[in-house]
């Protein structure tokens, strides 16, 4: 009756955690920086996003220019770093991996052009 009885919790148990385990895709943390190229200083509120990702996945950096993607599921990916003003960054073919976090650094090179602006009367 015992082992009957063991048996049941046993199939109980797997049924329960084993359900929850099933069918997850490993995943990662992708973390960085984002910086100015020339002068090393961090661009805040940049976005870096994981290019084609299907949700998008994508982060802000920080006051300091650091940012943090989690649950990237594991493959062969393209970053791309934006900030208002700058030439946009790519880190092509990053591999993600279950085994260690991945750290990225973007140095983004400001866009030299020519503005207008004309006075509305």
């Amino acid at each position: 009756m015992q082992l009957k009885t063991l048996f049941y919790a046993f199939i109980l148990t797997f049924l329960f955690f084993g359900e929850q385990t099933m069918g997850q895709t490993a995943t990662q943390t992708v973390k960085g920086t984002v910086r100015d190229a020339v002068s090393q200083q961090s661009l805040p509120f940049a976005t870096v996003i994981l290019d084609n990702s299907n949700p998008p996945l994508g982060a802000v950096t920080d006051e300091n220019g650091v940012f943090r993607i989690e649950n990237v599921p594991v493959g062969r990916y393209t970053f791309t770093a934006n900030y208002v003003g700058y030439k946009p960054a790519a880190a092509r073919e990053i591999l993600v991996g279950s085994g260690k976090e991945v750290s990225l650094s973007f140095e983004l090179e400001a866009e030299i052009g020519r503005a207008s602006c004309r006075e509305r009367v």
